[in-house]
């Protein structure tokens, strides 16, 4: 029992050891401005700093949506076995079919 506990400590902790050596992934997300917006709800104050995302047809909501895809698809670019799911579930989904 006490040797088993030894052994799985032992490959967790070079197992986190690896991943720090070598990170995945470092993004540049885009900046994420705050508003002092402030709404009252009955008798409770609530802050909302990230209000103005809400409005989804906004010009700056837009562009900082872009960056953020921008940002998510560089990220996918870089799963080396992304390609090979892709083509699996292709494969698993794309059978005949037959409606009414």
């Amino acid at each position: 029992m006490r040797l088993t506990l030894i052994f799985t400590c032992s490959i967790l902790i070079t197992a986190n050891l690896k991943a720090q050596q070598n990170p995945a992934f470092t993004a540049n997300y885009p900046e994420t401005h705050k508003v002092d917006a402030q709404f009252k709800y009955f008798d409770t104050s609530l802050n909302d700093p990230y209000n103005w995302l809400e409005n989804d047809t906004a010009a700056n909501t837009k562009d900082w949506v872009k960056q953020q895809n921008k940002t998510t698809a560089e990220y996918m670019a870089k799963i080396p076995f992304r390609d090979k799911i892709k083509a699996r579930l292709s494969a698993l989904w794309n059978y005949e079919k037959f409606g009414i």
